[in-house]
């Protein structure tokens, strides 16, 4: 091959090579970041603030009752996140049972995601809604005895408290207190048996950001047991003297827990990624 035919070949494969680098080039900008992430709610459980001690007698509500708590069992049917700046809020449809007694149950792993955003409040829709609120519905419910009564309407409870107190002004013997709630309430009408939803909203209204990029974010979210029994709306404090027990044939004692409980809730720590993981 003489020198010219050996500088053509080696121009025309720069040229080739040019183009094949140029093509790869040409492929385009990288995919933007995915809008939505994992999200994990982390329940937690206090006493104005200080840790539960399982079974001890020793919390003073507002009404002067001494308590303690065995368990606490309620179930989550709907969580909603409201944002800053989008109308639209996001909804994580599954529902969930949270049990004191259990840890397993105090973290919940939605199969949903939620839009990386900049929020201003969650809120939980506590018990079903009247369209989901059916017996026979949830065999999972069902089979750990969750269902609400017939005679009280039937559907599912919203939530059990169970514990012991002593009465106001008492000082050693305890009384057993066994209190519930359901999605269906008895009307507050004198001598009326008829039963009708029991909708109850708890809303941490303490705002969170989700920065771009997060994997998976966790929130927690902290319940103060002593706020079941205070006055809230109006509502009068709840004493465990006057509703120990068959709260569900209460019309007035279920209206001042459901009242009470949808401010029970705030919002705690808020952990991303490996921090949200455990990593």
């Amino acid at each position: 091959m003489n020198k010219l035919n050996f500088l053509m070949c080696s121009i025309m494969g720069a040229i080739i090579l040019m183009g094949c680098t140029k093509e790869v080039e040409d492929k385009g900008p990288p995919p933007p970041p995915n809008p939505y992430t994992k999200v994990i709610f982390q329940f937690t459980h206090n006493v104005n603030g200080a840790d539960i001690l399982d079974k001890e007698v020793k919390y003073e509500n507002a009404s002067g009752n001494i308590y303690g708590v065995d368990n606490i069992k309620y179930l989550v049917g709907r969580i909603r996140l409201d944002s800053w700046d989008n109308p639209d809020p996001v909804y994580i449809e599954e529902y969930h049972l949270i049990d004191f007694s259990d840890p397993s149950t105090l973290t919940f792993s939605p199969k949903d995601t939620i839009l990386i955003d900049d929020y201003k409040n969650i809120t939980l829709f506590l018990g079903f809604d009247e369209s989901k609120n059916i017996t026979g519905n949830y065999s999972d419910l069902d089979n750990i005895g969750w269902g609400f009564p017939f005679k009280y309407g039937g559907g599912y409870y919203t939530l059990r408290i169970e514990g012991n107190y002593l009465s106001s002004g008492a000082s050693t013997v305890t009384n057993v207190y066994n209190i519930a709630i359901g999605g269906n309430k008895r009307k507050e009408t004198l001598n009326d048996t008829t039963y009708i939803p029991n909708p109850i909203y708890a809303t941490a209204s303490e705002g969170f950001e989700v920065p771009k990029g997060t994997k998976v974010v966790k929130i927690e979210l902290r319940m103060d047991i002593n706020r079941l029994f205070v006055s809230n709306g109006g509502v009068a404090n709840f004493n465990l003297d006057t509703y120990p027990s068959n709260l569900e044939e209460s019309a007035t004692g279920t209206a001042t827990l459901s009242e009470n409980v949808a401010y029970a809730f705030k919002l705690g720590a808020i952990t991303l990624d490996d921090a949200a993981t455990g990593n």
